[in-house]
């Protein structure tokens, strides 16, 4: 007899501890966007001419420990509890940030106090990516895990998005230490949420032999996996070239259109609009599919090159509405896939090999982005970035359709790991 079907769309938040959870995912998500908007603006406007290298390497400083230490503390995220690593993270967050605003307000802050708070907040990011996208399957039955995934998926980029637009309003209004202190009280009301949910089920290890967790088991589980392989190749393109947005945003509208932070938060609020729409829309499929990876990836190739060459501020500001659409659009569907797709024993792993293939493009290719704006200019960054993305939708696309074995063993592992069947044990 067939089990239920699995459910996408919104019935995951039937669960009141899935929907306490993404409360406190969206508020420690858009602290910590927050806080990496305030050191990039700080370094481009404050300590420096408008350098794109030095704010490049502060963006690299920012995801360098995912590339380095997330494999391992994915490790940790599967013999640990989730929760007590996520609590850590957020204090580690919250004192970072309070010591900035500190050291800004008094008019004190160096570009080497700025590098070494980057590296910190990547610290605090390599421990809480792989137990927080871990944890989410933990939260919900089996029936609502893709519903469960889609919505942490946006709840995440949703906050992604907001914390720039927040850090501009407040650069704005009260200055760059009134941001960092605004990223404090988001980590703040982050960590009281998952103080909530520690009555809860979920967010613990459900079979104590995950205590023998090793990174070799996750890196041989990858090495048989084609598709999760293709997976990691596309992911590691667009997060190198074209998923800058924060820094791009503020090279296009510094350098090009000669803009302030006033006007920072207007390109910001357009392509959050564009991500929320993207996120919504992703969530709500019922099944991860390889074809909206591919699509993804073509609408943000398309959408970048577009706003590369337009001459108006104004049609920049609206071209970041389909790139934020296509960008969420993308990074949902290759997580949703990379968690449904695997064993739920392996998943802090795996999802902490795609955080450190994410994180460590991105740390490499924020110097590159910020390195070739000062050298040819902020659009042939954008240009670059567009390219990139369409090159990732074409190698998802050829290994789906050159091997079909490719698209077999993902569909197999989908109904295998999320599709119809009993319920995991809770232990």
């Amino acid at each position: 007899m067939r089990g239920p079907r699995p459910n996408g769309g919104f019935g995951a938040l039937a669960q009141a501890p899935f929907r306490i959870w993404l409360v406190g995912t969206f508020f420690s998500r858009t602290g910590e966007w927050s806080a990496r908007t305030a050191q990039d603006w700080l370094v481009l406007a404050v300590l420096t001419d408008g350098s794109g290298a030095a704010t490049g390497a502060a963006v690299s400083l920012q995801y360098l420990p995912v590339l380095l230490f997330g494999p391992y503390a994915g490790v940790l995220a599967d013999r640990l509890p989730r929760r007590r690593l996520l609590m850590v993270a957020q204090v580690l967050i919250g004192v970072n940030t309070l010591t900035m605003s500190v050291l800004v307000a008094a008019g004190i802050v160096t570009l080497p106090m700025v590098l070494i708070s980057a590296f910190v907040l990547g610290c605090a990011s390599a421990l809480d990516l792989p137990a927080r996208q871990a944890a989410v399957t933990d939260l919900v039955p089996r029936t609502h895990m893709m519903s469960a995934i889609g919505l942490n998926g946006a709840m995440t980029n949703l906050g992604r998005m907001s914390g720039p637009v927040l850090a501009g309003v407040v650069i704005a209004v009260w200055g760059t230490a009134g941001a960092f202190l605004v990223t404090t009280v988001c980590a703040t009301i982050g960590m009281l949420v998952l103080a909530g949910l520690r009555r809860r089920p979920g967010l613990r290890v459900r079979d104590c032999s995950q205590r023998r967790a090793t990174l070799r088991d996750g890196l041989r589980y990858v090495g048989g996996r084609a598709d999760l392989a293709v997976l990691l190749v596309g992911v590691g393109l667009v997060s190198m070239f074209a998923s800058h947005s924060a820094l791009m945003t503020a090279l296009m509208s510094t350098t090009v259109f000669h803009r302030g932070a006033d006007l920072y938060v207007v390109v910001g609020t357009t392509m959050a609009l564009g991500s929320l729409l993207g996120s919504l829309a992703s969530a709500y499929r019922p099944q991860p599919r390889l074809g909206s990876v591919v699509a993804g990836g073509l609408g943000l190739s398309a959408s970048m090159l577009i706003s590369s060459v337009v001459g108006d501020f104004r049609w920049y500001a609206l071209m970041l509405f389909p790139i934020g659409v296509f960008m969420m659009t993308y990074f949902i569907s290759v997580t949703s896939a990379m968690q449904i797709a695997t064993a739920p024993h392996l998943r802090g792993r795996i999802l902490a090999l795609f955080s450190a293939v994410q994180m460590g493009s991105m740390a490499v290719g924020a110097s590159i982005v910020g390195t070739t704006a000062d050298v040819l200019g902020a659009r042939w960054a954008v240009r670059i970035g567009g390219c990139a993305a369409l090159v990732a939708a074409v190698v998802v696309a050829i290994g789906a359709v050159r091997r079909p074995e490719v698209a077999a063993t993902f569909r197999a592992a989908v109904t295998r790991h999320g599709g119809p069947g009993p319920e995991p044990a809770r232990g």
